[in-house]
Formats: structure tokens, sequence, C-alpha cells
């Protein structure tokens, strides 16, 4: 018999990692990573399309690769320690510009750039590994913090862009929840305290190094510009908060408005039924029959808005066109006009009785609802 051939030992199929459906959709109409970055819209159209699509990995090896080419080794290998929520985005489509265009930057630039990524260095911990949670939840602080990083993305390329811009402006015209505004300034402001600080003679108390090839002009100029910056985003931030429209208070649901309300459901001694209570909301006008005193009560809406109730009193009636009158002895004549007569035997049936002083504007367990208009 002849012997079967070994089985023949396969090589592993080579996963091919693909792009994702989200990724090839944005790509279909944001197209392709910008060429050409020259004027300040081409700077911002390319951070907004490297903030859609790119991701954290993506943002790490900008860093890295930056790092490494202005000799920055050991800042390079510091990039993977950084938490996932503390990675700075913007500083990272910047890297990846700066690589792929060649750009040199500006000594404040490439200073901020630096300050930005030690920062971020900083929050990973070196004698732990990170761990990783069980359940990836994003938290309304990370949420925040991730869209803080957006904005101040943006408001670092039009800084780098060398025009002139207002904060202010900006900040309104893209509609920059009031909630950001004190983190901008807070970001800017050890940036305009160095600048200060630079400012300070060499040899006193205070005196920073580093700013040797800057003239007090420049260093001036420069704080001056952060500090404008700073005053725009407080200001902004005041200003959207006291414009904000009030929030409008939750609809009460009918059950729970009538929860309190308190009426006779059934008279035996006149035969009579009150009319379902939901309906005395937005009503025109309510009938309502005391059966202990006799005494009828009509309270007419004050406007459009109907009447409303409040525990067990009617509010929103106009005091001048309702009354309360007393029903006198033969108070089932007065009763069967109410309840069969039309608009003008309404307006009508209460001219002959006498007052009763106070509007009865309250239910209780004696009170019938004759009808409701």
């Amino acid at each position: 018999m002849a012997r079967r051939p070994a089985l023949i030992k396969r090589k592993a199929k080579t996963v091919r990692k693909t792009h994702s459906e989200v990724f090839l959709v944005n790509r279909k109409y944001l197209g392709d990573e910008p060429e050409n970055v020259v004027t300040r819209a081409d700077l911002l159209n390319a951070t907004n399309w490297y903030g859609i699509m790119c991701d954290r990995e993506d943002a790490r090896e900008y860093l890295h690769t930056w790092l490494m080419e202005v000799g920055q080794g050991e800042l390079a290998k510091g990039i993977k320690k950084i938490p996932d929520t503390w990675i700075p985005f913007h500083v990272a489509w910047q890297c990846r510009i700066a690589s792929k265009h060649k750009r040199v930057l500006e000594a404040d630039a490439y200073d901020r750039m630096i300050r930005d990524i030690k920062y971020a260095i900083s929050k990973g911990s070196n004698d732990e590994p990170e761990e990783k949670p069980k359940a990836a939840v994003v938290s309304i602080q990370d949420r925040m913090r991730e869209k803080l990083s957006d904005i101040i993305g943006d408001i670092e390329a039009l800084i780098d862009s060398g025009e002139t811009f207002s904060l202010y402006d900006w900040l309104k015209t893209n509609e920059v929840p009031a909630a950001y505004a004190s983190k901008i300034a807070d970001y800017y402001r050890p940036i305009e305290t160095e600048m200060r600080l630079a400012l300070i003679p060499k040899g006193q108390d205070g005196y920073l190094d580093g700013y040797e090839n800057w003239t007090k002009l420049q260093i001036r100029a420069r704080a001056e510009f952060y500090g404008k910056i700073m005053s725009d985003a407080e200001r902004y931030g005041d200003v959207t908060k006291k414009v904000r429209k009030p929030r409008k208070p939750r609809a009460v649901s009918v059950d729970k408005k009538l929860q309190h309300l308190r009426y006779l459901k059934e008279s035996n001694e006149f035969k009579l039924a009150s009319v379902a209570p939901e309906k005395i909301l937005g009503a025109s006008e309510v009938w309502l029959f005391n059966v202990k005193y006799k005494v009828f009560t009509v309270l007419r809406a004050l406007d459009r808005g109907g009447l409303d109730v409040n525990r067990s009193t009617i509010t929103k009636y106009d005091e001048k066109t309702s009354q309360s009158k007393k029903g006198g002895r033969k108070p089932e004549l007065v009763l069967d006009k109410i309840q069969n007569g039309g608009k003008i035997m309404l307006r009508k049936v209460l001219d002959d009785l006498k007052p009763d002083g106070k509007i009865q504007d309250r239910l209780n367990e004696h009170v019938i609802i004759l009808k409701v208009v």
C-alpha cells in the first residue's frame, strides 16, 4: 500500500492592513495629503486635514520623525511614553508640515513646540507601565482636552502665519464655546509671563537666558501680542456667557401637574359629575360649583396661553372678567343654564346672582368642575 505523502506546512498568510471605511470616505472628499503649504489658508487647511485623517499613532510618528530631524534624539525616545490623552496633536501636525516641506521654524515657534512636547512627555510614567482601561470610555474632560488641543492648533497656525488677526473675532466666527475661553488664556499666560521676564536686564533677579538675539522692542511687542490674545479670550468668554440664551424650563407632565389637585368627582345631591381636570390646562374658560356653599365660579384665561394649575389652585386667569357668585335658593336652574346654554347664555347667567366676595380659584373636595371651554 502506498504511503500517504506528508502534509506540507504552509506559510502563514500575511494579514494586510487596510484603511477603515471612514478613512476612505474622508479621503474621497478631502483628497490626499496637502502638498503645497505656503499661505495662511494653506496652513489652516493642512492642519484641518491632519486633524480629520490622522490618528494617535500617526501623531506619534510625526513627532518622532521631526525630533530626530532637528537633533532632539533624547526627546524622541520619550514619545512612546506620552499617554494617549496627552498627545499634543496640534504640535504633531506642525511637525509633519515642517518635515514634509522642509520648513525651518522661527525661534519662538521652535521653542514653543519643544516645550509642549516636553510637557506631554512629563505626563507619562517612567516607573510603571501605562495601564490600559478595560473599556474604552472617553470622559468629558478628555473630550474637552482633545477639543482644546485642536483649537490651540488652529490658533498656533494663525500665529505662525505671521498675519495680523483678532482672536476675539476668530473665536466668534468659529462659535467656540465659552468654556474653552479661559483655558485658552491659561495656555498663553506662561508664554506672556516669560516674555515679560525676558525684559529684565542681565544681572538682575529674574533674568532669563535664551533671548540674547532678541531686541527689547521685539520682546516687548511679543509680550503685548500674547497679552492681547489672553485679553481677547477672556473678554470673549465673558461676553458669550452674558448673551447666552437661558435654558428653557423642562415641560412638566400633566400627571405630575395635577397630582395635588383635589376636587369632587361626583355629586349625588345635584346629580353631577366633574369634567376631566386635564382639560383645564390651556383652556380659555372653566366653570366650577361648590356643592357645600352653593357658589358658582367662572375663571376666564388672561391670554391665549390659557389657564394653568398650581397644586389645587387654578392660575393665569383674568381677575376682571372672572367672578364667584352665590347660587341662591334654586341653584338647579343656574346649573341647567350653564350645562346646556351657549356662549351668550354663559355671559349673562351670573348677572342676577349675588357676589360671593373673593374669587374662589382653589379647588377642594366640595368643588365640581362643571364645564371647560
